[in-house]
């Protein structure tokens, strides 16, 4: 189903369709539940306790936290990472 026909369903500006598309990435939120997903790519909530941790300077304890591969961690924080 398109943009327009989704918002028109909804009940909501065609502007507003667009925003709420935008704020998820540009995918509807339901397009693939974190469910159903497969166990080889970190979760949102995964990615989100991975940013968190490396706030509070956790690094080399993050994927222990996380139970994901250090080899894993290393790479999302090496995509992640702000160019200086």
């Amino acid at each position: 189903m398109g943009s327009v026909d989704a918002c028109r369903r909804l009940g909501i500006g065609r502007k507003t369709g667009y925003r709420w598309r935008a704020e998820n990435g540009g995918l509807r939120p339901d397009h693939l539940p974190e469910s159903s997903r497969s166990g080889r790519y970190l979760s949102l909530l995964e990615r989100r306790r991975i940013a968190a941790l490396r706030e509070r300077g956790l690094i080399r304890e993050t994927a222990g936290l996380v139970g994901r591969a250090p080899s894993t961690v290393s790479r999302q924080l090496r995509r992640n990472r702000v160019a200086s």
